[in-house]
């Protein structure tokens, strides 16, 4: 999913791109910081539609293939792993070490959960890990990469 050429467009985008794109994520660092963080992730996806709304773009052009969606999974499936499942259970074994006021409180939110909102939890967590990708891979990663380089745009994404 993460690609390390820079793209090539066939000319120059505009300063404002940029621009608007810093906008959003300093929006979104901001909101994060209230008490409405949950809406934060929205922003840029707001953004997404509205900005192919309104420039009349297609989602190849802002850099988002459904195409190659299931191509990218095959072809970065140890990747998605190492994130989504590796990753994710070294955190709940550090936190045991490290964080246990932290793993507390997760368990104790997750034990009200009955068997039906857990599957729910998990649906969300499914739509918000692709929504997530879509936002800073196929946005962020991919306008910053236009002004900065890849390797910039990846660590700011």
């Amino acid at each position: 999913m993460v690609s390390l050429s820079t793209p090539r467009l066939p000319i120059a985008p505009p300063r404002r791109i940029l621009y608007e794109t810093l906008g959003v994520i300093a929006l979104m660092a901001l909101v994060a910081l209230t008490p409405f963080k949950g809406i934060a992730v929205l922003l840029p996806v707001i953004y997404f539609f509205g900005e192919a709304r309104l420039r009349q773009r297609t989602w190849a052009e802002l850099g988002f293939k459904p195409r190659e969606f299931i191509a990218n999974v095959r072809r970065n499936w140890a990747w998605i792993l190492l994130v989504g499942v590796v990753i994710q259970c070294a955190v709940i074994v550090g936190a045991q070490f490290w964080a246990p006021a932290f793993l507390e409180h997760v368990r104790a939110r997750l034990s009200t959960l009955d068997n039906l909102q857990l599957f729910s939890v998990i649906g969300i967590l499914f739509i918000s890990t692709l929504a997530e990708e879509i936002t800073f891979r196929a946005f962020f990663q991919e306008r910053l990469a236009w002004f900065v380089g890849t390797p910039i745009a990846i660590l700011t994404a």
